[in-house]
């Protein structure tokens, strides 16, 4: 396989897709409001708070998420470190056989700096309450539809219950046709190691 241009494009896939908070999770809060009363007033929707990502995100959570464009290529994420500013994440790129591509890298990324980064501009968006249910299991999850300039529609479901990265995101052309799929395929807050 030619893997140096489609690599690259799956790199610049995947840095999109991921979030960076590839891993986290807390337990379901029925008093919590809902997405849209989170944020009303603000000028952002933000599928997360900086106090949910800290509390879902504990050293040693590790999540493989699936990066399928011209190639299918697999993530590993770690947390390593965690403070109350931020966390420490080591990521490893797999191929279709989930051997690794490179060495694995470490990032220091800060709490604020992730809910900022998924944040989605308010009037550009459709944001629906759906269950979804993918190979990881079934989900309550916000699915958040942005379409771009060029006519590209991207749908993105983050899992109520597991903050971080989406659970599934999918870009799809203007006719229809998909151009990425972005899948978590396991996280082990769900199936501890």
């Amino acid at each position: 396989m030619r893997w140096n241009a489609h690599l690259s494009a799956a790199l610049t896939s995947a840095a999109l897709a991921l979030l960076s908070v590839a891993c986290g999770r807390s337990e379901p809060n029925s008093t919590e409001p809902p997405i849209a009363e989170l944020y009303a007033g603000a000028d952002a929707v933000r599928p997360y708070t900086v106090e949910t990502l800290r509390r879902g995100s504990p050293v040693g959570r590790e999540t493989l998420t699936r990066l399928e464009t011209a190639n299918t290529v697999y993530i590993r994420a770690r947390i390593l470190e965690v403070d109350d500013d931020g966390y420490l994440k080591e990521t490893t790129m797999l191929d279709e056989a989930r051997e690794p591509l490179f060495a694995p890298t470490s990032r220091r990324r800060l709490w604020q700096d992730e809910v900022d980064g998924v944040s989605y501009r308010r009037g550009s968006i459709l944001t629906t309450e759906e269950r979804l249910t993918t190979e990881l299991g079934t989900f309550d999850c916000w699915h958040y539809v942005t379409v771009s300039e060029e006519g590209w529609r991207e749908h993105t479901w983050y899992a109520k219950r597991l903050p971080g990265s989406p659970i599934l995101l999918e870009t799809r052309s203007r006719n229809g046709t998909r151009l990425r799929r972005v899948t978590r395929v396991e996280d082990s807050r769900l199936s501890p190691k």
